[in-house]
């Protein structure tokens, strides 16, 4: 038998079995064809087509190292055409040896067909571990319109390795930032990118975190990149500018920053100043305290400064908010500015220094001397004041920096002098009544002010006083009728009967060179016989100089006795 003999029968034979078996062989198989790809990374899909022969059910991927024994990997179907073609997606395991040569074929388990590995020669590159990265990256929130526009997240990666970064949103990674810079490290790179920051034009309150992001990297090495690494960018609070300073002004510094602010404090030479915390600036936000700076002095305090005030002086202060808690908030942009100044008290004075109101000068004026606001006693604030009472005047100046002096001066004016007439002094007996008058002049020509003359009358013990308040007349003792005024003074004070203290009724007045004269009852009780004292009346001391301008001629004393 020749060979085309033996091939022909090896085939009948062959068939003849299939046929036995129920099914021909060639009826049941499958052809994995050639792939899309020669290499590929570790740890990534591949699609695998499969050509069918009457096979049915799900098949799987199958790979092998050394082209005979297969192991099945993880895949999935994707599609099957019309012309018996299929689609399976596979993962090429991420442990797979890198630099191998590996074939990839499809098989059916139930019935097991085993199809013919693709002819393709599939080489495996290793895939590179994700770069290194900060789990949390802290950065201040951004306040300039055209600077510190990106936050930035620095990572070490393999020499020449692409960085990647990531969103992750509805289960899908994004691209997102870019790589700002690359630094050789030899074997590795160190390589950051920069993602876009959200502008704050106005200021904000306090809020911990402003915002929070999740990002995810990878590095790519010869087109095979590496699991994903996650890192959070948390954006913290950040203030403009340092606390409101007191009489803050707005101040453009910058035509392309935010408003800054500059205060004033004023102090007088020998105040006591408080601390810059109670009346320099306004409180801190929460978790915020002020840091101070005195000129160009280095170092910054928590302290609260005291403003030196023991002589005249400008000091200016630095004042920045800073985070008590460093991953919660950022320093302040910017520093505020605080002037505290320091001045010398004004001088004032008035002229003349002293004056006096005649009948021929009834009206003199008082001129305040110095630099700054006026205030007079009487309200005026003008310079100068024209004064027809007399009395004590003072004048307070207020100089531009808010401190104070201030300067009197005595107008002399009414001159008040008082006489007693009783011509019989001399009291028989217990019960023994004596009536005496009480003039009250006025020698220097000008009338008293109305309402505030003040009289105080005082008899010795053993005897009582009194005063008609209505009496128009009296018999004085050992003399004439008297006419009097009583009806224009008041009792303000009685002690023991014995002692009376009157004031000229609201609206009256001694005129310049008038008098006014009073009436009154005195009574022998239980003085000794024998003996001798003294009445004494006295008008008050007039320390405002209204109704008496000479205080040396208040106090006149008659002498009576008891028999």
């Amino acid at each position: 038998m020749n060979k085309m003999s033996q091939n022909v029968c090896r085939c009948w034979f062959i068939t003849i079995l299939a046929t036995l078996w129920g099914t021909p062989v060639w009826a049941q198989s499958i052809e994995t064809q050639p792939l899309a790809v020669t290499s590929i990374c570790a740890g990534t899909q591949l699609d695998v087509t499969g050509r069918l022969a009457g096979v049915t059910g799900n098949l799987v991927v199958e790979m092998a190292s050394d082209g005979t024994t297969f192991s099945a990997i993880a895949s999935v179907p994707l599609a099957t055409s019309v012309s018996n073609e299929v689609v399976y997606r596979a993962t090429i395991p991420g442990n797979t040896v890198a630099g191998g040569n590996y074939r990839i074929r499809l098989m059916a388990n139930d019935p097991a067909v085993t199809s013919i590995p693709s002819p393709t020669l599939l080489t495996v590159k290793g895939r590179p571990a994700p770069p290194s990265v900060d789990s949390l990256i802290l950065d201040c929130m951004r306040v300039l319109p055209s600077a510190d526009v990106s936050s930035y997240v620095s990572s070490t990666a393999a020499a020449g390795a692409t960085v990647n970064i990531y969103t992750y949103t509805n289960n899908t990674f994004m691209p997102a930032g870019s790589v700002f810079t690359r630094i050789s490290l030899g074997s590795t790179d160190n390589v950051i990118l920069s993602l876009g920051k959200t502008y704050y034009p106005t200021s904000t309150t306090y809020k911990y975190p402003m915002e929070e992001h999740s990002y995810y990297l990878t590095q790519s090495v010869e087109t095979c990149e590496s699991d994903t690494v996650k890192t959070k960018l948390r954006i913290l609070y950040r203030p403009f500018t340092g606390p409101m300073p007191t009489n803050g002004k707005p101040v453009d510094i910058n035509p392309h920053w935010p408003t800054n602010y500059y205060g004033t404090l004023g102090y007088c030479v020998g105040d006591q100043a408080p601390p810059l915390s109670e009346n320099g600036h306004a409180a801190p936000p929460e978790n915020y305290r002020v840091l101070y700076q005195l000129g160009t002095i280095p170092g910054r305090t928590s302290v609260p400064p005291i403003p030196a005030t023991d002589v005249p002086s400008t000091q200016v202060y630095q004042l920045q908010l800073d985070p008590i808690d460093l991953a919660k908030g950022c320093s302040s942009f910017l520093t505020t500015q605080l002037t505290v100044t320091v001045s010398a008290p004004p001088s004032v004075s008035i002229t003349p220094s002293s004056t006096v109101l005649t009948p021929g000068t009834p009206m003199v004026s008082l001129t305040a001397v110095g630099t700054g606001t006026y205030l007079w006693s009487t309200g005026a604030t003008t310079e100068v004041i024209s004064v027809t009472t007399s009395g004590t005047y003072s004048v307070t100046l207020t100089s531009p920096g808010g401190c104070t002096a201030s300067a009197s001066v005595r107008v002399a004016g009414p001159d008040l002098t008082i006489n007693l007439e009783l011509p019989q002094a001399n009291f028989a007996a217990s019960g023994s009544v004596g009536n005496f008058v009480v003039t009250v002049f006025e020698v220097a020509g000008l009338p008293t002010s109305a309402g505030n003359v003040t009289i105080t009358i005082t008899v010795p013990i053993g005897y009582t006083l009194a005063f008609p308040p209505g009496m128009t007349s009296i018999q004085v003792s050992g003399g004439d009728t008297k006419t009097v005024s009583n009806n224009q003074w008041t009792v303000v004070s009685s002690l023991e009967s014995r002692q009376l203290t009157l004031t000229m009724a609201s609206g009256s007045f001694i005129g310049g060179g008038g008098a006014s004269s009073l009436g009154f009852q005195i009574t022998r009780t239980n003085a000794n016989s024998g003996s001798q004292a003294s009445i004494t009346v006295n008008v008050a001391d007039d320390l405002t100089m209204t109704y008496d301008g000479n205080l040396a001629n208040n106090v006149y004393a008659r002498i009576i006795s008891g028999l």
